[in-house]
């Protein structure tokens, strides 16, 4: 058993808006087996050039970290040591964007070299040895954010974000990893986020009601809607 566990928080800026701003990754390392909860090791580490800073994933190793933002520029990271190991860029030149926070915030590890994200309208599998991207299909929700595997495996389960000028979501979606096919559920308000059950291939998304509006930092959250 290792001395320590980690505790890993993708950062942001230090405006409300955590769409814009930097990108960074705190590190929380504690010993194991202790009962104290002060953490014997604090680590910081911000990204030049990487902004929008939003969430991160770590692979089934644990050796390496996804830090996925609003940028289209996620960050490959040592979890040991913080450093980045690879910066990917997702930028599209010959297709415009359907809005400005259309990114990579979410990811899911096959291994340490390969992982699924999406890009555009489509999932895709992404090496990191060759840096190969293979088309996996549409996903049809629009703007995915959250993404994780069903505990089978065979299911990519995923929330979606509101669009400034399409409006609110409302959907979630299921992506068969077998057929390349996707299948979107409709919902009375919008789910970024969802939690997934342990053994059975089902989950439960949060919803949230969000009134989009024109531009980033211009849309009103009623938190009183839940």
């Amino acid at each position: 058993m290792s001395d320590y566990f980690d505790i890993f928080v993708a950062l942001d800026g230090p405006v409300l808006d955590g769409r814009v701003g930097a990108a960074g990754v705190l590190r929380l390392r504690f010993q194991s087996g202790s009962n104290q909860h002060k953490p014997v090791d604090i680590k910081v580490r911000f990204f030049d050039g990487a902004a929008g800073g939003h969430a991160l994933q770590l692979s089934p190793s644990g050796m390496l970290g996804f830090l996925g933002g609003f940028t289209r520029c996620p960050v490959i990271f040592s979890t040991e040591t913080l450093d980045p190991v690879l910066r990917m860029n997702f930028n599209q030149g010959h297709r415009k964007l359907r809005t400005s926070y259309e990114s990579q915030t979410h990811a899911v590890w096959l291994n340490d070299k390969k992982f699924i994200t999406v890009v555009g309208k489509n999932f895709y599998l992404v090496n990191l040895q060759d840096n190969n991207w293979i088309d996996m299909g549409e996903h049809g929700a629009g703007l995915p954010h959250a993404i994780k595997f069903s505990p089978s495996k065979q299911f990519l389960f995923y929330g979606a974000m509101d669009h400034d000028f399409r409006g609110p979501a409302k959907r979630v979606g299921i992506f068969d990893l077998e057929t390349g096919q996707a299948r979107i559920i409709f919902l009375d308000d919008t789910a970024w986020h969802f939690g997934v059950h342990p053994m059975e291939d089902i989950f439960y998304p949060v919803t949230e009601c969000y009134e989009p509006g024109a531009g980033i930092g211009k849309a009103s959250y009623d938190y009183t809607n839940f």
